[in-house]
């Protein structure tokens, strides 16, 4: 019984960005582009290590059960609080003169969904 609930509680925080508003989905799309590559780390999961994804394709999905919608990358639903995008802007929210080119900034910042239990700014190597 207790396992059944810790495990429900990971699991909602799991999903912390993945329906969205219009509005923060659409703030999402405009930093990922066909043949990038951006970074999924899902520390609240037990992840230790970015995964590269290379773009091959993006879509925005709307769910009409919620009226909320869904960024797609590669056919996959993404949670933006565990996707990273290189931070090229150092306007982004968080970001600090100290960002190298190599740097990668959580996308829920960018979108300004709430999220937590993520590393901000991630440095790949």
């Amino acid at each position: 019984m207790i396992i059944g609930l810790l495990l429900s509680a990971i699991s909602a925080d799991a999903d912390q960005c993945m329906l969205i508003p219009k509005q923060q989905a659409l703030a999402a799309m405009t930093r990922l582009e066909p043949g990038e590559t951006v970074y999924s780390l899902c520390e609240l999961c037990g992840e230790k290590q970015p995964q590269p994804i290379v773009i091959k394709k993006i879509d925005l999905v709307s769910d009409p059960r919620t009226k909320l919608w869904e960024v797609k990358i590669n056919d996959r639903g993404i949670d933006l609080a565990y996707t990273y995008v290189r931070s090229n802007n150092l306007n982004d929210r968080r970001s600090t003169s100290s960002t190298a080119t190599n740097s990668q900034i959580n996308l829920s910042i960018i979108a300004k969904c709430p999220a937590t239990g993520f590393t901000p700014i991630l440095s790949i190597k």
